[in-house]
């Protein structure tokens, strides 16, 4: 594939010739929207993604067929325009701590909901998932911002890569948007998110783009973490004064209080010294 050179990454702990078919298609200089799995989102899903299986004209809770791929199951790789709402592509919804193996429709909490794979010995190690992407103009400026998250309750360390093609078949890994699950379980597990944002110069300004999730085992043995993707979002252009604002977690919405309060105080104290 064309050269490609990494210009910035962002990490927060709390992303032959082609056959026709869709893709999520961005518009030129802007952010696409973001696939969050809460709701419809053209070419991606249809309605609150519910672990229901893909399908070439989704139904509610489904994936789009056209535009997702997924290999390293044991029922069998996925192919473009695949109708399927049983087996292995359709575990429904869970909360985490499941034993059988497939895609899920993971609750990371009441109001969030991921693209989650459990991984056993005959499902996804090695595995992955694929998006394809399309923009009405060639660009050589793209960013790539996503979450990763995991459920660390296994005593099994997981490898979760990414990679990008503007062909669709040659893939170049990005090192920087790696991340490694722990390799002791959690005493009282519960979903942890890692946030990834990345820019990238093509030599060659292409119009299209393919990501890939990968996962494969890394250290220690037995059964393997949860994990999923969320918050996908694709930019083309010219890099934008904003990016994209992550989910709300307790943390940062407790932090955001704190400030507020802050300078609630802060207003008021010197409002009532000047009426002194």
């Amino acid at each position: 594939m064309s050269a490609v050179r990494v210009l910035f990454v962002f990490l927060a702990f709390g992303w032959s010739t082609k056959t026709s078919w869709a893709e999520i298609i961005v518009p030129h200089g802007t952010w696409s929207a973001v696939i969050n799995f809460e709701e419809t989102v053209v070419d991606a899903n249809r309605g609150r993604f519910a672990g229901k299986g893909i399908a070439a004209s989704p139904g509610d809770g489904q994936l789009d067929s056209d535009s997702w791929m997924f290999a390293g199951f044991s029922d069998g790789d996925s192919v473009i325009g695949q109708n399927s709402s049983s087996g292995d592509l359709a575990r429904g919804i869970h909360s985490g701590g499941v034993r059988s193996g497939g895609l899920y429709a993971f609750e990371t909490s009441a109001l969030n909901r991921v693209l989650g794979v459990q991984a056993t010995g005959s499902d996804f190690s090695p595995g992955w998932i694929q998006l394809s992407i399309a923009t009405s103009m060639a660009e050589r400026l793209w960013e790539l911002s996503f979450d990763w998250w995991v459920f660390n309750d296994k005593p099994r360390s997981t490898l979760l890569q990414t990679e990008i093609s503007i062909d669709g078949i040659l893939f170049t890994a990005l090192p920087a948007a790696e991340w490694t699950t722990p390799l002791l379980p959690s005493a009282s597990p519960l979903w942890r998110r890692h946030s990834r944002l990345i820019g990238f110069d093509f030599d060659a300004a292409p119009t299209n783009l393919w990501v890939r999730w990968k996962v494969s085992d890394f250290a220690g043995s037995g059964s393997r973490d949860e994990f999923g993707i969320d918050n996908i979002r694709i930019h083309v252009g010219a890099v934008p004064v904003t990016v994209p604002t992550p989910e709300p977690t307790s943390g940062g919405m407790l932090a955001s209080l704190i400030v507020a309060v802050v300078a609630y105080r802060y207003v008021l104290a010197t409002f009532r010294n000047r009426c002194r």
